[in-house]
C-alpha cells in the first residue's frame, strides 16, 4: 500500500529495503502543509520502482542502468515509472553553477562519502514542481540514497 501523505513516508520508507532516506523529514511534513500531499502516492510509485531496480541488480537479473531498467525491465520486477520522468543528471548549466550545484548536495552515511554528503543530480520528476534527488550507489553499497523529496530546486532559468 502507498502512503496517503508525505508524513507517512517516515514509517513507510522502512519497507523499501534498498532505499535509505538521508534527507530531512521536516521537508516531508512541509510538503503536506503545502497541499501537495496528493503527490505522495505518485512519489511512492517512483520509489518502489527504484527499489525494484536495486533488487534486480542485487539479484543479478539486470546489469542495466536505471534508464534502461525503466525502458526494458526484467520479468518479475515492479516497474511503473515512465522513463521520461527520470533524469540521470542535471543540466550542464546547473552542474556548472556552484550555487545551484550546492543546492543538490545532500547527506549520506560516511561509508559512502567521508565528508558525509554528495552531489545528487539524478532525480525523479514528480509532477511539475516536485523532485526526488538520489544517489545510485548500488555498485558500492547496494543501495540508493534518497537525499531530497521536495519542491523543484532552482535552475538557471528560475534563479
Amino acid at each position: 500500500t502507498s502512503p496517503n501523505s508525505f508524513f507517512e513516508y517516515i514509517v513507510a520508507l522502512d519497507d523499501l529495503n534498498y532505499i535509505q532516506f538521508t534527507g530531512d523529514y521536516s521537508d516531508l511534513e512541509e510538503l503536506d502543509k503545502a497541499d501537495v500531499g496528493a503527490y505522495a502516492a505518485k512519489t511512492w510509485i517512483g520509489l518502489r520502482t527504484l527499489n525494484e531496480y536495486v533488487r534486480a541488480k542485487v539479484e543479478g537479473a539486470t546489469n542495466a542502468g536505471i534508464q534502461q531498467f525503466l525502458t526494458n525491465p526484467p520479468v518479475g520486477y515492479y516497474v511503473s515509472w515512465p522513463a521520461g520522468k527520470f533524469a540521470a543528471k542535471e543540466s550542464e548549466s546547473v552542474e556548472r553553477d556552484a550555487v545551484l550545484r550546492n543546492e543538490r548536495i545532500f547527506p549520506v552515511p560516511k561509508v559512502v562519502s567521508p565528508t558525509g554528503e554528495v552531489y545528487m543530480g539524478a532525480h525523479l520528476k514528480i509532477g511539475v514542481k516536485l523532485r526526488a534527488h538520489f544517489l545510485d550507489d548500488v555498485a558500492n553499497s547496494g543501495k540508493i540514497y534518497l537525499g531530497y523529496i521536495g519542491n523543484h530546486l532552482r535552475t538557471v532559468s528560475t534563479n
